[in-house]
């Protein structure tokens, strides 16, 4: 029996593009994985200055 709709085609079609998609959603987790790391350094990075300069301005402070 010949498909007259053409769904054989447009299965390939979506098969494919979907593989497509799915090779790009990866890639963005990948990115998006390597992101939430670096804003985890910088919060860390921003604690420890933020600490270092409220010991600092409290020992001046203290000094006046």
């Amino acid at each position: 029996m010949s498909d007259e709709n053409g769904w054989d085609v447009n299965k390939n079609l979506i098969r494919y593009q979907l593989k497509h998609m799915n090779k790009s959603l990866e890639q963005i987790n990948k990115r998006l994985a390597k992101i939430e790391n670096k804003i985890w350094i910088l919060q860390i990075k921003a604690a420890g200055i933020g600490g270092f300069v409220a010991l600092v301005t409290s020992y001046i402070m203290g000094k006046s």
